[in-house]
């Protein structure tokens, strides 16, 4: 992956904005840590991002796999196999 520049991310719940609006820029080989509290949306800016970045991300969610029995890295090559 190269990097991304996302702008203007936002997300609303019972149309309350929970997220955003922000900005967002990732370098290549750059890793990035999302900490916080239960609640706090996580979990719905990973989701925006892998909205926004598409084909270039792979998802992984926390209690969900495509097959439970499977580690992390088999589920990830599992869920795209269509590139390959």
């Amino acid at each position: 992956m190269s990097g991304f520049d996302l702008t203007g991310l936002s997300a609303s719940f019972a149309g309350e904005r929970v997220i955003g609006p922000l900005s967002l820029s990732v370098k290549q080989g750059e890793r990035v840590a999302l900490v916080g509290r239960s609640g706090a949306g996580k979990s719905t800016l990973i989701s925006l991002i892998h909205q926004q970045v598409g084909r270039e991300s792979s998802l992984v969610p926390q209690d969900l796999g495509l097959v439970n029995a499977l580690p992390v890295f088999h589920n990830i090559f599992m869920g795209k196999l269509d590139a390959h």
